[in-house]
């Protein structure tokens, strides 16, 4: 799922209430030291490849789909649509899309996102991941993620959606999830977070943060200075 597609005021993305809930100090830093956001070429074929499940996927068309969209595609990135590819054809059925590409929304929460794949009945859409799937179940982030996004679509659609899923291409296996009202707090918990560090309040970083892996580790948690330093 990509939600940074959004336009100034449309409010706090997904993707953001879900970084919150994990470490809110990190959205601060994002905010303080931002970079350019790029969608990689393995979401980008994760996401082709995604699209045509359900029907009658064919490789030649999805690399040219890939080439139109990211020119600079080459052989190792064919190898890993057919990889991809190889290992979603061995498992299945796999969910048919009615909608691909679904911006939603919440004006009661003030959140947005982008949903990769909106279906007919349960699960009743997916978020597409670049990456291994988990032994069981989703990861955490991704639950927050379809709860987000479950939130959305019941305000838009004015319908009891239950579950979503996550579409974990370079495995061949897609997970339903029924949310949980434990996913519903946890987002909306990162959200009120996100909107605080969005006002300028000072955060506090949460036990557990998963710190090894923030690109914020050495301003958070800068070396300890030695006392042979100071004198």
């Amino acid at each position: 799922m990509r939600d940074d597609e959004g336009r100034e005021g449309d409010g706090i993305s997904i993707s953001t209430a879900v970084a919150a809930a994990q470490c809110p100090v990190r959205v601060h830093l994002d905010a303080r030291y931002p970079v350019q956001k790029k969608t990689s070429l393995k979401y980008t074929i994760c996401r082709q490849i995604s699209a045509h499940l359900g029907d009658s996927p064919d490789s030649d068309f999805i690399w040219d789909e890939v080439r139109a969209i990211c020119p600079g595609a080459g052989l190792e990135n064919r190898k890993y649509l057919e990889s991809c590819l190889s290992r979603c054809l061995e498992g299945g059925p796999w969910p048919s899309a009615k909608a691909l590409d679904v911006m939603v929304r919440s004006h009661a929460l003030n959140t947005y996102g982008l949903v990769d794949k909106v279906c007919d009945g349960e699960p009743a859409f997916f978020i597409v991941r670049a990456a291994p799937a988990p032994p069981a179940g989703l990861y955490r982030a991704d639950r927050l993620r379809v709860a987000g996004c479950l939130l959305c679509l019941r305000e838009m659609e004015g319908a009891e959606i239950q579950a979503g899923g996550v579409e974990y291409i370079e495995s061949g296996t897609f997970r339903a999830c029924t949310v949980q009202p434990i996913d519903k707090r946890r987002f909306l918990h990162g959200l009120a977070m996100a909107k605080k560090a969005a006002g300028g309040a000072a955060p506090v970083k949460p036990p557990g943060a998963p710190c090894r892996t923030c690109r914020h580790q050495d301003r958070c948690c800068p070396p300890a200075t030695r006392l042979s330093d100071l004198l």
